[in-house]
């Protein structure tokens, strides 16, 4: 008859911690992925703000040189 040393117990605890510690994983996973979304969008507007910047001084110049 095997002795009963507590191993159990233990062994319960720690398939019942490493499950949690996986969901905990799992949903910091997903938020990640939401901000990583969300740094792609602001790249996204921080470019096309960065072109309209950029027009308007273009078009003041091309304006002077016509306008001449």
């Amino acid at each position: 008859m095997p002795a009963d040393n507590g191993f159990s117990k233990w062994e319960n605890y720690i398939l019942k911690e490493l499950k949690r510690l996986g969901d905990v994983v799992i949903v910091f996973n997903k938020k990640l992925d939401d901000i990583n979304v969300a740094i792609g969008v602001l790249r996204v507007k921080s470019g096309i703000w960065g072109a309209i910047a950029g027009l308007i001084p273009a078009s003041i110049v091309i304006l002077y040189l016509i306008l001449k």
